[in-house]
């Protein structure tokens, strides 16, 4: 599969006419980026281990904490999902990019952004921003991909990217986010077993990044701990 087929002839045309050819254009990709993409080409996802400091991860979780004691900014999310896919155990807190500046710098790490770069479209945007926090006795969430919506047959190229940063060390029993290797290549009839599905296990502050195409969920969270986490995602222009 091609994740930078050529350009339609016809948008070729138009933005050459409108100047945003100038601007649209893919950058030159560096070893470190190579051998990441690489990997993500191959299973769909791809670790980033130890990118934030301790300090930036505490400070997040400091925010996410005072969000939530506020009634304007917590939203009705805070309290728990409203359905089994949601998880009724699971908490949110949405739009954190219009909440706090504090925020920031967990959307725009640039070995994501040089990530983007390779499997979106120039001009890719940011979709939504929200923090997971799955309580201790969380049920495991359905697998699935979040290109679901996507009226087109698989296997095909990506409408969207996300990654999950840790605010606390992903676990084999904290309910770190599961993911199925090479799945984003699969057919439509190809539906995966519980089996087939790895927990995620990196440090605190670390990041996966995968695929929209990928199957993955939530773990379950027999620990006696919550698991913390930001979860950001992108999409094609």
């Amino acid at each position: 599969m091609s994740y930078q087929p050529d350009e339609a002839p016809n948008n070729t045309i138009i933005n050459n006419q409108v100047g945003s050819d100038k601007k649209l254009f893919r950058k030159q990709v560096d070893p470190n980026t190579q051998e990441l993409i690489n990997t993500v080409i191959k299973q769909g996802y791809v670790i980033l281990e130890n990118v934030f400091t301790h300090d930036e991860v505490d400070e997040a979780t400091q925010e996410l904490r005072r969000l939530a004691s506020e009634h304007d900014t917590a939203g009705p999310a805070s309290v728990g999902g409203r359905n089994k896919f949601e998880g009724f155990r699971t908490r949110r807190i949405s739009s954190l990019l219009n909440k706090s500046r504090v925020f920031d710098k967990f959307a725009t790490n640039p070995e994501v952004m040089a990530l983007n770069d390779y499997f979106l479209d120039p001009g890719w945007l940011l979709s939504l921003f929200q923090s997971i926090c799955i309580q201790p006795g969380e049920d495991p969430q359905a697998l699935h991909h979040d290109d679901g919506y996507v009226t087109l047959p698989r296997p095909h190229r990506p409408f969207g990217t996300a990654i999950m940063v840790s605010l606390d060390a992903y676990t084999e029993t904290n309910g770190s986010t599961v993911v199925v290797p090479g799945s984003h290549e699969w057919g439509p009839d190809c539906v995966p077993n519980r089996s087939e599905a790895i927990p995620i296990i990196m440090p605190k502050g670390s990041i996966v990044y995968f695929l929209g195409t990928l199957w993955h969920g939530g773990g379950q969270n027999i620990s006696n701990n919550e698991r913390r986490a930001l979860t950001v995602q992108f999409c094609q222009p």
